[in-house]
């Protein structure tokens, strides 16, 4: 499956080792599983990224996306 990005394109899948037993999940590549979405405002915070400082939708995505850490802070 496919996630529709912000700008009409298309965002893909990704396949990662979760906390579930060592079971693959699958992750899409949207805002909400980015680690520079902030959530509570949903606002984008990479820098690098053409949507920095833009209110976005979880859904959106961009060419700028990255995993999130799952380090807990």
């Amino acid at each position: 499956p496919r996630h529709r990005r912000r700008n009409g394109g298309t965002v893909g899948m990704t396949k990662a080792r979760g906390d579930l037993g060592g079971k693959e999940i699958t992750m899409a590549y949207t805002c909400e599983t980015c680690k520079w979405y902030e959530s509570y405002c949903g606002v984008c915070c990479n820098g690098e990224s053409e949507h920095r400082a833009d209110f976005m939708e979880s859904g959106d995505s961009c060419e700028k996306w990255e995993a999130m850490d799952n380090a807990k802070e």
